[in-house]
C-alpha cells in the first residue's frame, strides 16, 4: 500500500494551480480513510486517553520548569549547547528554546528529565 500512494504522490509546478504536490483521487480518498480509522480506533482509544493525559501533563510541567529557568537566567539547568545558543540569540523568545530542547529529546530522555526535575 505505501508503494501504491507515493506512486500517487507527484511534485508539480506550483504556479499551475497554487499547490506544490498532486495526489491522485483514489489514494486520497483511501488515505482519508485510513486516517480517520486511526484516530478513531487508535488515537481516541480509551486505553491511550490515560497515557496522553499524563505525557501532556509532564510536557506542560517540564515546559513550565525550563521556561521559568531561561526567563530567571538559571541556564545551567540546560545543556551547554542551548545555555551558549540562547546566550548568543537574545531575541529569541524563551518558550522557543524551551519547545525546541524539549522536543530535541526522546521520550525515554524526556521521562528521565521528567523525573529528575520534578521527583515523580
Amino acid at each position: 500500500m505505501i508503494g501504491n500512494y507515493l506512486e500517487a504522490f507527484e511534485l508539480v509546478d506550483p504556479e499551475k494551480n497554487g499547490r506544490c504536490a498532486e495526489i491522485k483521487e483514489h489514494a486520497r480518498n483511501q488515505t482519508t480513510i485510513l486516517k480517520e480509522l486511526t484516530r478513531r480506533y487508535v488515537i481516541m482509544h480509551n486505553d491511550l486517553a490515560t497515557i496522553q493525559h499524563g505525557q501532556r501533563d509532564a510536557i506542560r510541567r517540564v515546559f513550565k520548569i525550563f521556561l521559568d529557568a531561561i526567563r530567571e537566567r538559571r541556564l545551567q539547568m540546560l545543556p551547554r549547547g542551548f545555555a551558549d545558543l540562547i546566550n548568543n540569540s537574545p531575541d529569541v523568545p524563551p518558550a522557543r528554546w524551551v519547545a525546541d530542547y524539549i522536543s530535541s529529546l526522546t521520550e525515554r530522555d524526556f521521562l528521565r528529565l521528567h523525573h529528575r526535575v520534578t521527583s515523580c
